[in-house]
This record gives structure tokens, C-alpha cells and sequence, in this order.
């Protein structure tokens, strides 16, 4: 099964050391469980 997360309100401050350590701590996870896994930065607050 595929599984997706979206974290947004990352970008300064409190919300970007939540969404490092969540990445972080999901990235360990899944290579512990033999899975792989992507992460991308990106700009949600922009539409171009």
C-alpha cells in the first residue's frame, strides 16, 4: 500500500522544526520497514 504525507506551514520558525523532525522520524520509520521514501520542498502558497 501507498501511503502519502503532505506537510504545509513549514517554511520558518516552529513550524519548520516540526516539519523537519516529523520528516525525519518518518523517513527512519520506513526504512526501517524496508520501504523508501521522497521528500520535496516546494512553495504550496504560490500557484506558478
Amino acid at each position: 500500500m501507498r501511503k502519502t504525507v503532505l506537510v504545509t506551514g513549514g517554511s520558518v520558525g516552529i513550524g519548520a522544526a516540526v516539519a523537519r523532525l516529523a520528516a525525519q522520524t518518518v523517513a527512519a520509520d520506513v526504512t526501517i520497514a524496508g520501504g523508501r521514501y521522497v521528500t520535496y520542498q516546494c512553495n504550496v502558497a504560490d500557484p506558478a
